[in-house]
């Protein structure tokens, strides 16, 4: 019941603020986050910022390869083949989304190149899903210490991700926003599956 609550209150949120988005009432909120996040870019750390950014991708397709041999391998551990498959069903919903609602990218200064549309960040779901399914994990099998400084990294790398996409000027903060609540959502519907 818990859980049920959870996924509606974050579909309402998604929802919610694609209207706000879809009708210019975040645009405000959008530009300012936007003129903070450009007042700190620096040619020092932007490499490190395009390296955050693209960790999630390479990431991703290691998971999603790699559950799909151990399941080919372990046909009986079937959580393998769930991760291989919401993977691509998480992507699949993203690029659903940014067709249907057909929100355009900033029309400003791109550090990296982007294509597609902007609303939801698919980065940002990534790092919400990939990152919380291994928190996950780490909880069920690690102890002390080391979980909580692993999973600390893990939270970091979530917020890292999503600052990325605003400061590589290919995002906005709704766009990110949104992307970490599908994430969040996702992993709340599908954990009981993944996790064995």
């Amino acid at each position: 019941m818990k859980k049920n609550i959870y996924i509606i209150i974050s579909l309402v949120l998604f929802l919610f603020l694609a209207f706000l988005v879809k009708f210019n009432y975040f645009y405000n909120i959008d530009i300012y986050v936007y003129g903070f996040i450009k007042s700190i870019i620096n040619v020092k750390i932007t490499p490190f910022i395009i390296l955050i950014t693209n960790l999630i991708t390479i990431l991703t397709y290691i998971i999603a390869i790699g559950s799909l041999i151990l399941f080919l391998k372990h046909k009986k551990e079937t959580h393998f083949k769930n991760i291989t498959t919401n993977i691509i069903l998480s992507i699949i919903i993203y690029q659903l989304l940014k067709l249907s609602l057909k929100i355009p990218r900033p029309k400003i200064m791109w550090l990296i190149d982007a294509k597609g549309h902007s609303f939801p960040s698919g980065h940002s779901y990534m790092s919400m899903f990939i990152y919380s399914l291994i928190i996950l994990y780490n909880s069920k099998y690690l102890k002390g210490n080391i979980k909580i400084v692993v999973n600390c990294i893990l939270v970091s790398l979530i917020i890292l991700t999503g600052f990325s996409r605003i400061y590589l000027g290919v995002h906005y903060f709704s766009d990110v926003l949104a992307g970490f609540i599908l994430g969040i959502t996702h992993i709340i519907i599908v954990k009981n599956d993944l996790i064995k």
